[in-house]
Order: C-alpha cells, then sequence, then structure tokens
C-alpha cells in the first residue's frame, strides 16, 4: 500500500512579516524535524515522525494570504484524487488532510521560509524532493501531480 501525506503548516501571524529564516532548505537533503500542533479539537501533537514512510506535502501558509487559500482548493482535489493510493485523511477546516499550527515559526525557520505560500515536497526516505517558493501552485495539474505521482511509486525506504 503507498502512502502519502499532505498537510499544511498555518504560519498564525498578525502582518507578512515572518520570522526571520536560518537559511534555505536544500533539495536532496534530510527534511528537518519539526514539531506542531494539529488545529482539531482535541488538539494533537505532530512532528515529521509521525509521517515517516509516507511522501509528505508540507504547505506553509497564513490565513491573511489569498494565494495560500486559493491554494487550498488544488490541494484539496490532488488530495481527493490521491486517497484511492494509500492517501492518509485527516478532517479539518473543510478539507481532508492535516493541518498544524506551528505558533512560533519553528518550522519556517527549519526550512527557510521567508514569506507564504511555500511548499515542500519529502519523500518517503525523508529527503527534500522539491521545493516551490512564492506564488500559488496548482498541485492538481502538471508537473507537480506527475512528481507527486512518481513519488507514491517509489518504495517504502
Amino acid at each position: 500500500m503507498r502512502w502519502i501525506g499532505i498537510f499544511t503548516i498555518l504560519a498564525s501571524t498578525s502582518s507578512p512579516s515572518l520570522a526571520r529564516a536560518q537559511g534555505p532548505t536544500v533539495v536532496g537533503t534530510r527534511a528537518p524535524g519539526f514539531t506542531a500542533t494539529t488545529v482539531e479539537s482535541p488538539t494533537r501533537v505532530k512532528t515529521l515522525d509521525d509521517y515517516r514512510g509516507r511522501v509528505v506535502l508540507l504547505a506553509v501558509w497564513a490565513t491573511w494570504c489569498a494565494e495560500c487559500r486559493d491554494e487550498f482548493v488544488t490541494l484539496q482535489r490532488i488530495h481527493s484524487e490521491l486517497v484511492p493510493q494509500g492517501l492518509s485523511v485527516v478532517a479539518e477546516l473543510g478539507v481532508t488532510f492535516d493541518v498544524l499550527h506551528d505558533k512560533t515559526h519553528a518550522i519556517m525557520q527549519a526550512y527557510g521560509a521567508r514569506g507564504v505560500p511555500v511548499t515542500f515536497l519529502i519523500g518517503r526516505d525523508g529527503t527534500i524532493r522539491a521545493r516551490a517558493f512564492n506564488g500559488q501552485r496548482r498541485w492538481d495539474a502538471e508537473p507537480w501531480r506527475s512528481l507527486l505521482i512518481k513519488l507514491l511509486a517509489e518504495p517504502r525506504s
């Protein structure tokens, strides 16, 4: 059975000025670990280790970001399409993927995110396979859809 974890990290700030990044995360390097809290009640603490062996689409966004909200539509569509292939599903905020809250911005800092939206694709082996900075992505269209399917086809590590 193949698995992909699609979840988002909510950057809660009152303005577009976000936490200073430690530096850009490089494709081909190990994804930094993180800890964040689910937004549903009761809240749960989640870490990158909770998604071990899955393909992870890590989307960093903010509620004030119009591009981020628009991108959610395509994230939901690709998520729904890949459920039969073993996509993990957690319902919250009108979407069926995990939404986590990182109030300290530690994830943005660890991944070198300087703005939103920014998205990282993490392979089953924990390696960053792709990143997309600034600007809305259509995750249900090419080339992103094909990349997700290719990552899903890779064997578990």
